[in-house]
């Protein structure tokens, strides 16, 4: 499915989970361009390497979390991060749960991204 966000609610997504838990460090995120225009070139490198990151976020879930291993689909991915949800319920930012990235296993004005997970 298609997920469409700014730069800015992905980072704000990235900084929450790091709070959670700090092996999110180890997954390459995506810098923001600092000074100068958003050519495409760079906003479509970057919106590959946000869907590369995304990528390594549900992997790490699914290995970690038995709800979404045992059913690795779309709806226990969303119970999880509600982030991943339409646009318009996560427009308020709805914070992950602090138990997704448990190590135990349990039963602006920038471009919008367009990643396809």
């Amino acid at each position: 499915w298609n997920v469409y966000r700014r730069y800015s609610q992905f980072f704000q997504m990235h900084q929450n989970l790091r709070k959670k838990d700090p092996i999110v460090n180890s997954f390459e995120f995506p810098p923001k361009k600092s000074m100068g225009n958003k050519n495409e070139r760079f906003v479509e490198d970057r919106r590959k390497a946000l869907q590369a990151y995304l990528r390594s976020i549900v992997n790490y879930l699914v290995t970690t979390n038995v709800s979404l291993s045992c059913s690795p689909d779309k709806e226990t991915l969303l119970n999880l991060l509600p982030f991943f949800g339409d646009s318009a319920a996560a427009g308020a930012e709805q914070q992950p749960s602090l138990s997704i990235f448990s190590r135990r296993r349990r039963s602006d004005n920038l471009p919008v991204s367009h990643l396809v997970l």
